[in-house]
């Protein structure tokens, strides 16, 4: 059983190739607790406490996300480390780019990107899924937009590594003590800065349609530019979310499909349903756990709570809420409707969901076409880390049927 004073989302004695065993436990016996880990934290479980929660940015702000805090160089992301009004002044900046519309016009790179990788894995009979498909797609897709060249990717796929401190170390990543993991944090902000503010001063009042230009040029409220800080802090987060959340997400789905063949049969034959299917599978494996920090005295469920404290909102618990969600720890192509807070929710709700939206449609589009059967390769196991962001390190597939089949 997990002491909830011990609870800890990187906590290496937990099995957290499935986590939602211990979610379901603390949702039922202890749904609001407080942590010694971490210089100390509550945390949420309940779908209705985390949506409150990210409904209410006055007495929970996003100013610092990161738990235990960890100063950023560059002041914090930008819009995420910002709370109403400036957030939503950034808000309406960024919204054009990331439109419905907008982002549609980019399924043919989208497709374009995943049947290219697709071509050399199925012609293989395995492959490590992360590496030739996970990172290599959305990670195109960064490259494209930002219009910077994917022979640097491995570069940028290093310092992204760097500042995600809080990681269960894995086989795949071994640990770090905390002062080297804190360093390099903070090398790879500033990395990550200098990169930028090179390419924005390069880039800088010109014509380009990608997202340097796009930002070099854009004015905010009133009609005033953004300042140069403003533009890296923006970057930095579309830095992350462009290398790193669709990545483990699209690990995650694989990972449950490939393990699930009668799952994955129903998508083959019924391709239409894939949509409603990445929707599901977003609810079922909510991958993010984020932070805030309370600014005045209240109550969660009954629960008092100070000014000053840290607070974990664990949407993978919430999604997992029976209260809200029927039979929620079995997969449903069909449930309708799925309020699931994969996204978050409230003012903060994710800027790039249409097109991480896209990216994973098109994903499990274009991959059941090439290659309908694949399974966990015999004798591998699926390595994950968890922490801010839940993923997977290593995904061993066969493609075809097993043996046995």
């Amino acid at each position: 059983m997990i002491i909830p004073a011990e609870f800890d989302p990187s906590h290496p004695d937990l099995i957290w190739s499935d986590p939602y065993p211990v979610y379901e436990q603390m949702r039922s016996k202890c749904p609001v607790g407080w942590s010694d880990r971490r210089a100390g934290f509550w945390y949420l479980t309940r779908f209705a406490d985390v949506r409150a929660a990210l409904q209410d940015p006055d007495t929970f702000s996003s100013v610092h996300t990161r738990i235990p805090y960890i100063e950023d160089p560059l002041g914090g992301e930008i819009p995420l480390n910002t709370d109403p009004p400036l957030h939503a002044l950034y808000r309406r900046v960024l919204a054009a780019p990331f439109s419905q519309v907008a982002v549609r016009r980019h399924e043919p790179k989208l497709r374009s990107f995943a049947r290219r990788l697709l071509e050399d894995i199925a012609r293989q009979e395995r492959t490590e899924f992360i590496t030739s498909f996970a990172v290599p797609y959305p990670s195109s897709m960064f490259c494209f937009l930002m219009d910077v060249p994917e022979s640097e990717l491995g570069t940028f796929l290093q310092w992204k590594d760097d500042i995600f401190v809080d990681r269960r170390p894995s086989e795949s990543a071994p640990a770090q003590r905390p002062e080297q993991a804190l360093a390099a944090f903070t090398a790879a902000k500033l990395r990550i800065r200098d990169y930028y503010l090179e390419l924005y001063q390069q880039r800088r009042g010109g014509d380009g349609d990608d997202l340097v230009t796009y930002l070099s040029t854009a004015v905010a409220d009133g009609g005033r530019p953004l300042s140069t800080d403003e533009v890296i802090g923006i970057l930095s987060l579309l830095f992350i979310a462009g290398l790193d959340t669709v990545t483990s997400t699209i690990g995650l789905m694989m990972a449950y499909l490939a393990g699930h063949p009668e799952k994955r049969r129903e998508l083959v034959e019924r391709p239409g349903l894939i949509p409603s299917a990445v929707e599901e599978l977003l609810r079922f494996e909510s991958i993010v756990a984020t932070g805030r920090l309370i600014t005045r005295d209240c109550e969660v469920a009954g629960t008092p709570m100070k000014a000053g404290d840290r607070i974990m909102l664990m949407m993978g618990a919430a999604d997992r809420d029976p209260a809200k969600f029927p039979d929620p720890d079995e997969v449903d192509f069909t449930r309708s409707p799925n309020p699931h807070l994969a996204f978050g929710g409230g003012p903060h709700r994710c800027l790039g969901s249409h097109l991480a939206r896209l990216e994973l449609t098109i994903a499990l589009e274009e991959i059941l076409r090439a290659m309908p059967d694949f399974h966990i390769t015999p004798g591998h196991d699926v390595l994950s880390h968890v922490g801010e962001i839940r993923g997977v390190d290593e995904l061993p597939l066969t493609i075809g049927k097993p043996a046995h089949a």
